[in-house]
């Protein structure tokens, strides 16, 4: 907040399905975050959490921060990852998140239909480890979505 300045970290979803151009796919999040430690400039930021941020602007009600953050992470969304996004706990929690990546979802369906992510948030709905209505969701979008 003092200097205006801030860097996002990648998402860690990023890491978890990676997209196969991705310069994420050769590392995990921890190696990913030695390297930025390494190049870190004393004067700046380390990397952080766009969904952390989030929820930090939120409880402290700093829209504008909050708006750089929803807009970073709306800018990491990838057909990779949404639909892991949409049932984390902190987009249940906060709508804005969960609107932001909906919206990316519903837009780039026919991509996200096929990922990985979609198919394990599936594999959770069916195994109980999600609400249920979740699972009837997801039938419905498959149904009914964009083909």
């Amino acid at each position: 907040m003092g200097t205006g300045n801030i860097r996002f970290a990648p998402l860690r979803s990023s890491f978890k399905y990676p997209s196969t151009l991705s310069a994420l796919a050769s590392k995990t999040r921890g190696e990913w975050l030695v390297a930025a430690d390494e190049q870190h400039l004393p004067d700046f930021p380390l990397p952080c959490s766009p969904k952390s941020i989030y929820r930090l602007a939120h409880l402290l009600e700093l829209d504008d921060l909050a708006r750089v953050a929803l807009s970073n992470f709306q800018s990491q969304l990838s057909p990779e990852i949404v639909a892991y996004e949409i049932f984390t706990d902190t987009a249940s929690t906060y709508t804005a998140l969960r609107d932001v990546a909906v919206a990316y979802a519903v837009q780039n369906w026919k991509e996200v239909a096929k990922s990985k992510a979609l198919k394990k948030v599936k594999e959770r709905a069916d195994s109980g480890e999600l609400d249920s209505g979740i699972l009837l969701a997801l039938e419905l979008m498959k149904e009914h979505g964009p083909k």
